[in-house]
């Protein structure tokens, strides 16, 4: 005969259901630790869950969107020149305000002991200056946010900075494979980059199988994250390429130190939310639930989007891969033309970033800055372009206004 539970069981059993609760409620914390996956093990293997790490990393986010802030200084006002591009008409209070860049730092530098806080505060800054100026959209941006969830405690939180890394680098890769201009121009720059320049006459071209070498490493980095056993050697690759990319943009002059601050905040994240991420994914899933697994997967695949015309290129890591739209200016007073999101546009000098290589903002930026006589050029190579009549036509200033008309644009090389 079953045994009839006592008084005392019950009450044992509640008391369990009120502990349990409470581990829920510690746990509904940026700074909380996870519970313990099955073996005994942390999500970041136990060294990575220590408070001084998660710290350790905050500081080191700051630092690098301090110093990405301060070299693109310029973007973050009012500026006049290149005009500010509205997404959509704000007050002028809000759209001219001076001081976006330090309010983001501020909010950054919050985060290190109020991540909830100061993570939302940085979305909220970070929005609005996007709609006050779409020449802000710059891929580091929106990156810095989810490395700064990578720093919380939660299953969710990480699961969405990990899975921002893996397509990161998965896509970063296949764009550059499945793009000719990436060949023709980007892996031939990048090639002579590694070279002294005395040495570039006589540099033998093996520019293709290097740019294909870096095209295949970044899929499998993107990839092997998933597999337990791989990710240590994903861990050392994206420290070693990362801090890579930087050394070479240094060698060439410098090149685009936008990015630097970014490359080097990834470069510590992904070594440590990688290389301690020891647990099968089904566990990470399981902590995670839908709510948490649902947005992870939607982050990783999201870049698909750019291929049909539903998302700009830098949010699909579109980064020197030369398949971007791209947009070519002739003046009409006889100077020299130039390329929007090219180094000899307006913004590299000015801002010292690029132009968001998209559609609606090089239309914004003539309907600027055109005169009459003046025209713009665009080309875009994929097939949602061709079918939706946005490969080739041109923007024409005349006394009547702005106009569109087809137009099959000069070639033009570009760098992003």
């Amino acid at each position: 005969m079953a045994k009839r539970p006592s008084r005392n069981d019950a009450g044992k059993s509640e008391k369990s259901h009120d502990r349990k609760r409470a581990e829920n409620e510690r746990y509904d914390s940026a700074d909380s630790p996870p519970p313990k996956a099955a073996g005994g093990r942390f999500g970041l293997n136990g060294i990575a869950d220590a408070p001084w790490v998660a710290y350790g990393l905050r500081l080191w986010i700051v630092a690098m969107f301090g110093w990405t802030i301060w070299v693109t200084r310029p973007l973050w006002t009012a500026h006049a020149v290149p005009p500010l591009l509205p997404l959509v008409e704000l007050p002028s209070a809000i759209a001219r305000f001076d001081y976006y860049g330090m309010a983001l730092f501020a909010a950054v530098a919050a985060s290190v002991a109020w991540p909830r806080v100061g993570w939302s505060a940085y979305v909220a800054i970070a929005a609005v200056s996007l709609v006050a100026d779409q020449t802000r959209m710059q891929p580091q941006l929106f990156s810095f946010a989810l490395l700064m969830l990578g720093t919380w405690r939660q299953p969710a939180a990480r699961l969405l900075a990990r899975s921002h890394l893996a397509s990161l680098w998965f896509f970063s890769g296949l764009h550059k494979l499945l793009s000719p201009g990436y060949y023709e121009q980007v892996a031939p720059w990048l090639w002579e980059g590694i070279a002294p320049v005395a040495d570039w006459p006589n540099l033998a071209d093996y520019s293709g199988l290097f740019g294909s070498t870096i095209a295949a490493i970044e899929m499998g980095m993107g990839l092997a994250v998933w597999v337990p056993r791989l990710r240590k050697y994903v861990a050392a690759l994206a420290l070693m390429m990362h801090f890579g990319i930087v050394a070479l943009l240094q060698h060439m002059n410098g090149w685009n130190t936008s990015v630097w601050g970014w490359n080097c905040a990834i470069a510590i994240v992904a070594f440590v939310l990688i290389g301690g991420w020891r647990e099968p994914l089904r566990n990470d899933c399981r902590q995670c639930g839908m709510k948490g697994v649902v947005p992870a997967v939607i982050l990783f695949l999201s870049p698909v989007l750019f291929y049909f015309g539903k998302l700009d290129a830098y949010l699909s890591h579109c980064l020197y891969s030369a398949n971007v739209p791209t947009a070519i200016f002739y003046p009409a007073d006889g100077e020299s033309p130039y390329q929007m999101n090219g180094i000899e546009g307006p913004y590299w000098d000015a801002l010292n970033v690029p132009q968001p290589p998209a559609h609606r903002v090089f239309e914004a930026y003539f309907r600027h800055v055109a005169k009459p006589g003046d025209t713009l050029s665009v080309a875009d190579g994929r097939v949602w372009a061709k079918l939706s009549l946005n490969s080739s036509y041109h923007w024409r200033c005349d006394r009547n206004g702005v106009l569109r008309r087809e137009l099959a644009p000069p070639d033009g090389k570009q760098r992003e």
